[in-house]
């Protein structure tokens, strides 16, 4: 019988691949209409083409625990950064559809995960006050032991429910190896991810526990 926290990841899951397959498939033509407008600054165009390639990131993700075991949840998270990172790295002038060079990068991503797999740390007893970087000495540093309590988990599961799962897991890992003496785009790197996005992540992982906080007081 599944626990509390298990049925919680479960429906998390289903709910994310019922969303997923709502997104249809781009023809050629239509990726090429949604380049040009992202060429001419239309950002929702972007998004749409990150959309299309979802379900191929899910198949990808789901075969791939059949035989590893690696939780779903991160092996889609992963496969998700791999393509957006694909979708600012992409060049259409040498011919390839970003389908095709989408599902490289994105395979490519979770072989590397799978290697790296029994290096890799659990972040569920991460000390969240020691979180450093060049920007801060410390994520939140007023904050209370009390209040504290399960506040990576609390995070874990934010970022997981509000961008892709998976997400949480990486900006925790990332910033655990800021307290070992790595500026924040070292550790980022060693994460295989730009440190812009866990810049962005950290900003609004500030933001709303601040909010949650000030709520609780």
């Amino acid at each position: 019988m599944k626990n509390n926290k298990q049925q919680t990841a479960a429906d998390m899951h289903y709910n994310y691949e019922d969303i997923v397959n709502r997104y249809d498939s781009l023809t050629a033509q239509e990726e090429c209409y949604l380049w040009n407008r992202v060429e001419e600054g239309d950002e929702k165009a972007r998004i749409i083409i990150i959309n299309s390639c979802l379900k191929y990131v899910l198949r990808c993700s789901k075969r791939t625990q059949k035989y590893t075991g690696i939780n779903i949840n991160d092996l889609i998270g992963e496969g998700n950064l791999a393509l957006m990172e694909a979708c600012q790295k992409y060049d259409r002038t040498k011919g390839a559809r970003f389908y095709t060079y989408a599902r490289y990068e994105v395979e490519g991503a979770i072989k590397k995960m799978i290697a790296n797999a029994s290096k890799q740390r659990e972040s569920q007893n991460v000390d969240i006050k020691n979180f450093q970087d060049k920007d801060a000495n410390t994520l939140f540093s007023d904050e209370n032991v009390s209040w504290c309590k399960c506040l990576s988990e609390r995070i874990q599961n934010y970022l997981d429910q509000n961008y892709y799962p998976g997400v949480g897991r990486l900006f925790l890992d990332t910033m655990l190896l800021t307290t070992e003496g790595l500026s924040l785009s070292e550790a980022a790197a060693k994460q295989n991810v730009m440190p812009e996005f866990i810049r962005g992540m950290k900003r609004k992982v500030i933001l709303h526990f601040k909010n949650c906080k000030r709520l609780a007081a």
